[in-house]
């Protein structure tokens, strides 16, 4: 299946991020541990989980480290995942840049047709064809 070559299962998303000021200073109790919100027309609530870096994303160390908090799963996903290929944490496939249109579902339908816009009109996954690397027909949307 297409769609599954495009899963990233183990990609968080950010919540929020915060710069660690004093390192003396307990504020591990200052963010919150689950947030509730509506998501595919039903409210859900992740877990948050809390992560410390002290090297930025090209390697280098970092003065003031910074922390940051993080969704315990994906978006869509059922539970946290029990084992490595828990499909049910999987979550939801988005397409760069679209909204939450259903395309995301896992068991949506697919067409290979490029859309000319950010809103293609329907709810199916577009499936690059196979001379393309982008569901739409110009990237300048």
């Amino acid at each position: 299946m297409i769609k599954k070559a495009l899963l990233l299962p183990w990609l968080l998303f950010v919540l929020y991020s915060c710069e660690k000021t004093d390192s003396n200073n307990n504020d591990d109790n200052q963010y919150p541990k689950e947030v509730t919100f509506e998501y595919n027309n039903e409210t859900v609530t992740y877990g948050v989980v809390k992560r410390d870096y002290k090297i930025d994303a090209n390697g280098v160390i970092l003065n003031d480290p910074i922390s940051k908090l993080w969704l315990d799963r994906n978006l869509g996903a059922k539970r946290i995942a029990q084992f490595k290929y828990d499909s049910l944490a999987f979550g939801d496939l988005f397409q760069w840049g679209r909204l939450a249109d259903g395309h995301q579902i896992r068991n949506s339908d697919t067409t290979h047709e490029l859309s000319e816009s950010i809103v293609p009109g329907h709810n199916k996954f577009i499936a690059k064809p196979l001379n393309s690397n982008d569901w739409l027909i110009s990237s300048n949307h």
